[in-house]
């Protein structure tokens, strides 16, 4: 471990220190040398009038410095704030200076003189490692550096197997264009895997090299056959099937006279558009060939119908409506039991209230969806009339539920979904799923309560409050030290808050963090900042113990002033 050592550099405690302290504070670390790993100096803490001396030495740190106490034939003692600490020339410091553990030779520094590990990167000169320097087989994937390996730097054939090329490593853009020629390819190497989508077009193929076993099935589409290119030749007998066959392809100049007949014609495909103005005669249509179906809407009219020619046979269910009915034609001797079908037997709109008995309706009766907003009549389905259930979400309008339709107590209402609750989109209590409950007033959220405890006000918490304090509830419990020392580092001040311009007084957290960290904690403050950022915050009851502290030490310099 190298001595380090710098000139004139010289500070002061800035904090008092006892004789077990291992971490000494100081006012500044300029002109101090800095610290490199396995380094160290030897430093001197003396009181104002040299009285007290100690030598330390220091092996980390800038302004708050790790240090062995007791050096070179010190003794470890308590020192003040004020105090100084210096680099001065020591006998510990010329000794570790002059020792001749590293041998030098012949200006080489001969191997058992240097420790495992102390050379790295920034001792080598560029250029300097050679090959004659590197043992076989020494250069693994860990000593490269990424992008390390370049053209310049692989020999020539270097590359020999592909034992030496980790599995997957070396991708397109590592080869030079046209660098890999057939020689470098093995047999059998090249597979559907190592193939580009889209890498192999026509240039790739032998000519005549494409057989019908290299073909997939259905890969031979529209786009990849020239026009005009299959004629009759290419067709097998009977291989035109109608999916072949495009819509609205054949045409009256496509058929030949009299080459239709009925087993020609598959069902339901002469439909109106394929029938030309007074094309189908009575000789074309065979005995009972025209049914229902084949019949338009309205086209047989009272003139195409014989008198007497309809009887109950050709009534359609339903074709009766009220109008073709005489009043009062019908009464209940004319209705068998469960006779009443609304599909089959009931025109529209042809059952009124007069019709229907009181309590004749029931749940059987009623069709699912039969009973719209229409038919129903004002004030007509009171709370007798709803079966236990029976109204869902879907079935209540859109604000239809006011206050006045809402129990005094709305019971339990987690597990509903209710994200907040309030007296209208400005003032409510809102939940954040698992993450905060906030309290909106007037529209900007004053008062945030956090999943880890922490409430956030915009604006003074009036209340009367406690600090737990028990000391059974307490360990390492340790007087503050220094405590005047402490408080002389920091500093009351006025100032603004920038969100609201308040004034107020006190400390600044990165002050008391110097010298109680403790006091000092980092919280997001949302409601103040509209950020997700953290800001220190203090904690003003621990900076009683600081206070009471240097009260006392206050004290015991006053009474030692009175006894003199």
């Amino acid at each position: 471990m190298p001595v380090i050592y710098s000139n004139n550099a010289s500070t002061t405690l800035s904090a008092g220190i006892n004789n077990s302290t291992t971490t000494v504070p100081i006012a500044s670390a300029s002109g101090f040398p800095s610290i490199g790993s396995g380094e160290y100096f030897f430093a001197t803490i003396a009181n104002t009038n040299n009285t007290k001396i100690e030598v330390v030495k220091v092996t980390a740190g800038t302004t708050s410095l790790t240090v062995t106490r007791a050096q070179d034939g010190t003794s470890a003692q308590a020192f003040d704030s004020g105090d100084n600490f210096q680099l001065r020339v020591t006998a510990a410091t010329l000794e570790a200076a002059t020792k001749t553990d590293v041998n030098i030779t012949a200006g080489a520094i001969a191997g058992a003189a240097i420790s495992n590990d102390v050379i790295d990167s920034q001792h080598y000169a560029d250029g300097s490692i050679d090959t004659a320097h590197i043992g076989d087989s020494q250069v693994t994937t860990a000593k490269i550096a990424d992008d390390a390996i370049t053209a310049a730097k692989i020999g020539n054939d270097a590359i020999n197997h592909s034992d030496m090329i980790a599995d997957g490593v070396i991708k397109s853009e590592h080869y030079e264009d046209g660098s890999i020629d057939t020689a470098h390819i093995a047999d059998g190497q090249i597979t559907v895997a190592k193939m580009a989508t889209n890498s192999v077009d026509t240039n790739q193929y032998v000519d005549g090299s494409i057989e019908t076993a290299h073909i997939g099935n259905s890969q031979i589409t529209v786009a990849k056959m020239a026009a005009n290119s299959v004629d009759s030749a290419q067709y097998v007998d009977g291989s035109i099937d109608t999916a072949h066959i495009a819509d609205s392809q054949i045409t009256s100049a496509k058929i030949a006279n009299g080459t239709i007949v009925a087993a020609d014609i598959a069902n339901d495909t002469i439909t109106n558009t394929q029938l030309a103005a007074n094309s189908v005669h009575a000789s074309e249509l065979a005995d009972d060939a025209v049914d229902t179906a084949a019949i338009a809407a309205d086209a047989v009219t009272g003139a195409k119908i014989a008198d007497n020619a309809i009887n109950s046979e050709h009534y359609t269910d339903g074709s009766i409506d009220s109008a073709h009915i005489a009043n009062d034609a019908i009464d209940s001797q004319h209705y068998a039991n469960g006779s009443i079908n609304y599909a089959a037997y009931l025109g529209s709109n042809v059952v009124t209230t007069a019709k229907i008995n009181d309590g004749a309706v029931t749940t059987a009766k009623i069709a699912d969806d039969a009973i719209t907003q229409a038919k129903i009549g004002d004030d007509a389905v009171g709370s007798p009339q709803l079966a236990a259930g029976a109204v869902d979400t879907t079935a209540i309008g859109n604000d239809a539920v006011t206050a006045a339709k809402l129990s005094n107590s709305l019971g339990d209402l987690s597990g509903h979904g209710v994200s907040a609750i309030g007296l209208d989109g400005g003032d409510y209590i809102g939940w954040s799923n698992n993450a905060h409950t906030g309290f909106v007033v007037n529209g900007n959220e004053e008062m945030r309560l956090e999943a880890d405890g922490d409430l956030h006000v915009d604006g003074d918490v009036i209340a009367y409050s406690t600090t737990i304090s028990d000391a059974t509830l307490k360990y390492d419990i340790n007087p503050v030290e220094f405590a005047l020392d402490k408080i002389n580092q920091l500093k009351g001040v006025s100032y603004k808050y920038k969100h609201n311009d308040r004034e107020s007084a006190g400390l600044l957290a990165q002050d008391v963090e110097k010298v109680m960290p403790s006091a000092v904690n980092t919280k997001k403050l949302p409601l103040a900042t509209g950020t997700d950022k953290e800001y220190k915050t203090l904690h003003y009851d621990s900076m009683t113990a600081i206070l009471v502290e240097a009260i006392k030490e206050l004290t015991a310099k006053v009474k030692k002033l009175e006894s003199k």
